[in-house]
């Protein structure tokens, strides 16, 4: 990661640098600023990156959670930290246990984001951090 390195280039260079030709960081950019309320940010083990105060890893999530909606996930000691609507902490719940809390909070999405969990299991393991 580079010193000033932003979310949109972080999002770039992690998703679409290498895949196309024809799109560029303000493209991006743009599309970010122009549909906040449609992109849902998943974060996926929060634990693992370092988070000191003034780091570039800690700017970027920051920057992230500005966002409307995201998901985090963590194990319970990063999470602390972290100012969201919700915070479950998953201590072995049944799937349909799971399903039903999600059809409760999310009653719009509720069936993808249900979808999403099931396609990878390795989320019913984690902490959920969720800003809605």
């Amino acid at each position: 990661m580079h010193s000033a390195e932003t979310v949109v280039s972080f999002i770039f260079r992690l998703c679409c640098q290498e895949k196309s030709s024809h799109l560029y960081s303000q493209d991006v950019e743009k599309y970010l600023n122009e549909n906040k309320e449609r992109i849902l940010f998943v974060l996926d083990g929060l634990d693992e990156v370092i988070l000191e105060k003034n780091s570039l890893q800690k700017r970027i999530v920051d920057d992230l959670m500005k966002y409307p909606h995201w998901i985090i996930t963590s194990r319970p000691h990063a999470a602390g930290s972290i100012q969201a609507d919700a915070k479950i902490e998953n201590v072995g719940f049944a799937s349909k246990t799971i399903d039903l809390y999600i059809q409760k909070v999310f009653l719009e999405n509720s069936q993808t984001i249900i979808e999403k969990i099931r396609q990878n299991p390795f989320l019913k393991t984690k902490t959920l951090v969720v800003s809605k």
